[in-house]
């Protein structure tokens, strides 16, 4: 993406270029048959912008309008340097990025994606459950700490969405979920948190208007959906009131 992207840019400035080359050649053109009393001249190449500048020296200057376009020649010249030196530029990055794309083909995609990290099982920890936030004697925040694992397993931060469900399974059945929440990946990743012991990620619901206090028992369910390898896995934790 980012290589067309710059092949886009470096033809609009190549196209620029061409457009002040033939505006620098007008101008000095311009000016040289003014001074000279010669017919219109063409100028080719940057050489040129030289050439025009030692003959307009010699002649002299003949007014304010001469040495305007004079000064907007010179411009057009130096806007010219700095165009070319961005295309350069973005040329060498369009080198850069060939030779990666080049690498990436080489190694194929299962190399790639063996060498990341790949959720094997997800965990909820122990602590997840209500707590009384605010210290007014109401549970009314549900906390969720979900733990990713990998082959080896150690947690670390999956990439992936999950879906949060609270259960009430004393209840009926078309009653008995009583919330349900999606995180997806770019807010889950703000949620990861480390300690020394260990890491996970901690996931906070306001719960307290769907809660009568006379719960005996709740059911969190989880659903986490792991984005390198489109996995999906299923945990459960019953929790007290």
């Amino acid at each position: 993406m980012m290589f067309s992207k710059n092949t886009e840019v470096i033809k609009s400035l190549e196209s620029s270029l061409r457009m002040h080359k033939k505006y620098f050649i007008a101008q000095t053109s311009f000016i040289l048959s003014r001074r000279m009393g010669h017919d219109l001249i063409t100028l080719k190449g940057v050489a040129f912008l030289f050439i025009a500048a030692s003959i307009v020296s010699l002649c002299g200057c003949q007014g304010g309008t001469d040495q305007k376009l004079w000064d907007q020649i010179r411009s057009l010249g130096k806007e010219k340097t700095e165009l070319k030196r961005t295309i350069a530029s973005l040329q060498e990055e369009n080198k850069d990025i060939l030779k990666q794309n080049k690498k990436l083909a080489d190694l194929g995609p299962d190399v790639r994606l063996e060498a990341f990290p790949q959720t094997q099982k997800i965990k909820l920890r122990s602590r997840t459950g209500l707590f009384d936030k605010d210290k007014d004697g109401i549970k009314e925040t549900l906390a969720v700490y979900v733990q990713p694992f990998d082959a080896a397993g150690d947690t670390f931060k999956a990439a992936g969405a999950v879906e949060i469900q609270l259960w009430d399974l004393n209840r009926p059945n078309d009653k008995a979920m009583l919330k349900q929440w999606q995180i997806d990946h770019k807010q889950l990743q703000q949620l990861w948190v480390g300690t020394l012991m260990t890491n996970y990620y901690r996931l906070k619901f306001d719960v307290g208007d769907m809660l009568s206090g006379d719960e005996e028992e709740l059911t969190v369910k989880i659903v986490f959906t792991d984005y390198i390898t489109g996995r999906v896995f299923h945990e459960q934790a019953v929790i007290e009131d």
